[in-house]
């Protein structure tokens, strides 16, 4: 059975973001409110995109109050799909209607 390529953290898309609009990780921190560390944490995959965030950047962006946070609900799904779906379906037994 052939490996599945791991999906890329939201981060991961906020840095090609910036990258392509040239803004640097600096001028988004001083420019959402959103710390330069937390910034860093989100492009390395050690920070998910929470609430807040979401609507710091959806304001920056000009984009929906949920845009981040979907791109972060659906990699979270994803990935509890690829670790413990298998387990799960197992485990649950569906309801009959």
């Amino acid at each position: 059975m052939s490996q599945r390529i791991p999906d890329p953290v939201p981060g991961a898309l906020l840095k090609d973001i910036l990258d392509e609009m040239n803004i640097s990780q600096a001028e988004l921190a001083r420019r959402t409110g959103i710390t330069a560390s937390h910034v860093t944490a989100i492009i390395k995959g050690r920070q998910g995109i929470n609430a807040e965030v979401s609507l710091r950047l959806g304001r920056f962006f000009g984009q929906s109050d949920t845009f981040w946070l979907n791109i972060q609900h659906e990699y979270d799904l994803r990935k509890a799909r690829d670790e413990k779906g298998p387990q799960i379906d197992k485990e649950v037994l569906p309801l009959a209607y």
